[in-house]
């Protein structure tokens, strides 16, 4: 508990071991007992004189009202000197303490995070698998996140001019865009490209096996625009949702989509009867990414990262964000 400075009216108090103007006079600081003034770390109030100075030169500044300055120069001095002489262990003790606020301070920042992704990766209850996986990262750390949505594009702007901390799972090589956007060095996890249809005799595996028919994708995935090539046609949408109400419509052979947002889109839509095809067209790695003021910690992160797959708790949070997309 830090000691309060009085700074109103009346009589200062008297230390026993110093004059009334102050604790102690230049000469009686030196072998006074005090370990603050014996130590050299406080400086001693000289006496009266410099009371009076202090106060005079406070009010011709205009800096504090005449007395406030001073008083609070000796009383802060008084309040060293006798803290210092009760703590165990003399000044140190009080340095460490003032050491550890200072860090337990600086743990307790909180980081501005942004999120673009749809669910059941990110939630507005930031309940989704990313939501829960960077919070207990940087719980373990003992500093707090707070996550918030924003399209993707002006996440990496906000994120890049320093305006957030950090942003949840991308693509890896974002920093050659954004140079200011530092990733770990531990995935966040796998984003699987999925076929999706209604169709019972489409088996196509691979970009080659989509030749000849009809297939939809959300606009703007540049992994998918890239590869399919060899299409009848290609229908770009704006979102999942409206995806796979056209693969109900039956207006295309098929979809693709990831894993795991196809799964909760078909569930939360009441979407019968589509099959998810086996393997995946294409397996991408993604990144938590943070600002480069925040490098300091990557490494730490990273490692806590890799901690939690090693010892279940990364494999928990699957199993009850994602795992029930599956029954």
């Amino acid at each position: 508990m830090r000691p309060q400075i009085f700074e109103g009216g009346g009589a200062l108090p008297k230390l026993d071991h110093g004059s009334p103007s102050g604790p102690h006079s230049t000469s009686e600081a030196r072998g006074s007992g005090c370990p603050a003034c014996e130590s050299g770390v406080v400086s001693p109030i000289s006496s009266t004189s410099e009371y009076e100075a202090i106060s005079s030169a406070s009010s011709s500044n205009g800096l504090i009202a005449p007395q406030t300055g001073s008083r609070r120069r000796v009383l802060q001095y008084g309040f060293t000197c006798l803290l210092t002489a009760l703590a165990p262990g003399g000044l140190s003790v009080t340095g460490r303490a003032a050491a550890q606020e200072s860090n337990t301070a600086a743990e307790r920042r909180v980081l501005s995070i942004s999120a673009s992704n749809a669910p059941p990766y990110v939630t507005p209850q930031r309940t989704g698998f990313e939501d829960r996986l960077f919070t207990e990262v940087f719980r373990r750390l003992g500093i707090e996140v707070r996550i918030y949505d924003v399209p993707s594009q002006r996440g990496l702007v906000l994120l890049n001019e320093g305006q957030d901390d950090g942003t949840l799972a991308r693509n890896p090589g974002m920093s050659k865009r954004f140079p200011n956007l530092v990733p770990f060095t531990e995935k966040a996890l796998d984003r699987e490209y999925m076929i999706y249809t209604t169709r019972p005799d489409i088996e196509a595996a691979g970009w080659d096996g989509l030749a000849g028919y009809s297939v939809g994708i959300v606009n703007g995935w540049k992994i998918l625009e890239r590869n399919i090539t060899a299409a009848r046609s290609l229908t770009k949408v704006r979102d999942g949702a409206q995806l796979f109400r056209l693969l109900n419509e039956g207006r295309v052979d098929l979809v693709v989509f990831n894993r795991w947002g196809g799964l909760y889109l078909l569930r939360e839509l009441a979407i019968k009867g589509v099959r998810t095809l086996e393997p995946p067209l294409a397996r991408r790695e993604v990144f938590f990414y943070l600002h480069k003021s925040h490098q300091e910690l990557i490494p730490r992160a990273s490692e806590v990262l890799r901690g939690m797959k090693q010892d279940g708790s990364y494999q928990q949070l699957v199993d009850e964000t994602l795992g029930p997309l599956t029954s």
